[in-house]
């Protein structure tokens, strides 16, 4: 007898499936006298056949889909490229071993424009060495992205249409070695995160249009745990950018010298906001711009500030253009870059880190002017080399702009106590430290003589007539009185040396702080000078000079101590000179 399977045709035209048993009918000697065949219609059997396979296809499903789901809450934890990579390898793992395909996972690279291979599962091990870390180029993967190859979401691409020969025998739905099926992962904006490649089937056939729809579906929920743990990992950096500048806020809030804060900004947004080189420039009484900072991470620490021409603040107009502003700040392209930049800033067009592709960095300018209070430009600062050369996001210059004003607020702030300071310890005539400044600068050398061991001396100097002599310094220069103190100083800075410090106390008194191991001798010299020049402008209006001195040291001694007795040496003088 013989038993196959067929499909038939009924009296109506409909086709159905049937078991045909074919049965030889002997007779008494044996021969055959006939044929019994009877059909069999299996329809039902067929169907629960189906329904049976379904369901365990749909239970596979149900469980992929509830692992990728799980996927899905985990990519919200990512937080950096490592967590990232443990998410990809899941996914390909799960693809892998719950439908039976062979796994590889190519992450798009908007930097670069192309792929590289992340990670997968199934693979062979000889194959595996030369795909780990490969990347690929778009070339090499329009012709098998292709329309025509194009089923339900994915690209089955036959093994001859991806320039391979079918090399097994088989029916047409067989799996052939050199078959591709991809699957691109997109961004729920449409663009591409990546592309699952799958092959070696377990089933050994080519996946029907059923197959194909839980697979697309199954991508779908693994690109969106993609595009998760991505945007987890940006909002991550932005936020550690936010907190480190948060930190560097307070930091220039404190500071109250210019200079230094000014290489702390600039070193802040390099580090924070991820960019290799930061200018940073101030507009000077000339206005124009000159930079006074700058961030470069492929120069030795404690280079000196470029020296670059000034730019006048009105040559930034071309490039301030409302139609490049984002978040405060300005974004140009290439050629608009290189059609606005003045020439003396043309040197930070030459980036170091361009990428390639609609993301990527390519000699482009941002620029963040900084506005005093009644909004004029007082500076700017210029970021270039972005380390994962990529345009900055709208965020990352959100933040870039308002760590920029709260910088300019701190610099606004610290050159106002500076002109507060100036004029509470300086002498408005003379613009020499004033009584509160010398008070403050002896404390200073006291202690420090302490310490080390070092001397200084104290010299006050007292000009008896020193009316008469400040009418003929002011006739001399045509100033006035006035004019007779700032010369009057002029003459003791002559013959000070450069690490002495001199002050107006009050009057026509006086006082030098020879410092810096000043020896008994060099003091003499410096007075006997100063005595002979005041004696020579202040002959003819009869001022004299009178000096008291004290030692500053060795051994340990208050302040007021060291002033007492150099007014008790400045009182013996004048003793003398009566």
């Amino acid at each position: 007898g013989t038993d196959c399977r067929a499909t038939l045709v009924r009296a109506d035209g409909t086709r159905f499936p049937a078991l045909v048993a074919a049965r030889a009918i002997r007779d008494d000697e044996g021969r055959t006298a006939g044929l019994l065949v009877t059909v069999k219609d299996v329809t039902a059997l067929e169907q629960a056949a189906e329904r049976r396979r379904l369901a365990q296809e749909l239970g596979a499903v149900v469980d992929v889909t509830n692992r990728l789901r799980g996927l899905l809450e985990a990519a919200r934890a990512v937080t950096d490229e490592d967590g990232l990579a443990r998410l990809l390898r899941e996914i390909a793992r799960t693809t892998s071993e719950d439908l039976g395909w062979s796994v590889v996972i190519n992450l798009y690279r908007p930097a670069w424009d192309d792929f590289v291979v992340a990670t997968g599962h199934g693979v062979p091990a000889e194959d595996w060495i030369a795909l780990d870390g490969a990347t690929s180029e778009w070339a090499a993967w329009t012709p098998r992205l292709d329309d025509r190859h194009e089923r339900r979401g994915a690209y089955l691409v036959p093994a001859a249409a991806g320039g391979h020969e079918a090399t097994d025998a088989g029916t047409q739905d067989a799996w052939q070695s050199g078959d591709d099926l991809l699957i691109p992962f997109r961004h729920t904006h449409g663009h591409f995160l990546g592309i699952m490649a799958l092959g070696a089937p377990a089933a050994g056939r080519r996946p029907s249009d059923a197959e194909l729809d839980v697979l697309v579906a199954l991508a779908a929920h693994a690109a969106l745990a993609v595009q998760h743990a991505q945007t987890a990992i940006e909002l991550a950096r932005h936020a550690a950018a936010l907190d480190s500048l948060l930190a560097v806020s307070s930091q220039i809030a404190a500071t109250r010298e210019i200079a230094p804060m000014l290489r702390v900004v600039a070193d802040a947004v390099g580090d924070a906001l991820g960019f290799g080189r930061v200018v940073l420039e101030l507009v000077g009484p000339d206005g124009a711009l000159l930079p006074q900072a700058v961030r470069d991470d492929t120069a030795p620490p404690g280079a000196p500030v470029p020296t670059w021409a000034p730019v006048p603040a009105g040559d930034l107009e071309g490039l301030l253009d409302g139609a490049f502003e984002v978040e405060g700040c300005f974004l140009l392209g290439p050629d608009e870059a290189a059609a606005r930049m003045p020439a003396a800033r043309r040197e930070l067009l030459a980036s170091r880190r361009n990428g390639r592709g609609w993301r990527a960095w390519q000699d482009h300018v941002v620029l963040v002017p900084l506005h005093g209070p009644a909004d004029e430009i007082v500076g700017a600062i210029w970021v270039d080399d972005p380390e994962d050369r990529l345009l900055p996001s709208p965020a990352r210059l959100q933040a870039l702009h308002a760590f920029a004003n709260q910088a300019t607020a701190a610099m606004i702030a610290a050159d106002s106590y500076e002109r507060m300071a100036s004029v509470s310890n300086g002498d408005p005539l003379t613009q020499l430290g004033n009584r509160r400044a010398f008070v403050r600068e002896l404390e200073r050398e006291a202690t420090r003589a302490a310490r080390t061991g070092a001397s200084s001396v104290l010299v006050l100097a007292d000009i008896q007539g020193c009316d008469a002599l400040l009418d003929e310094l002011g006739r001399t220069g045509l100033g006035g009185p006035a004019a007779g103190l700032r010369e009057l100083a002029a003459v003791f800075e002559a013959e000070l040396r450069r690490h002495d410090q001199l002050f107006r106390i009050e009057g026509s008194l006086f006082a030098m702080l020879l410092t810096g191991g000043t020896r008994p001798p060099e003091t003499a010299a410096v007075t006997v000078r100063l005595a002979a020049r005041l004696q020579l402008l202040g002959r003819r209006e009869g001022a004299r000079v009178t000096f008291g001195t004290a030692t500053i040291g060795p051994r340990s001694e208050g302040a007021e101590a060291v002033l007492r007795r150099a007014g008790e040496s400045l009182v013996a003088s004048r003793r003398l000179i009566a």
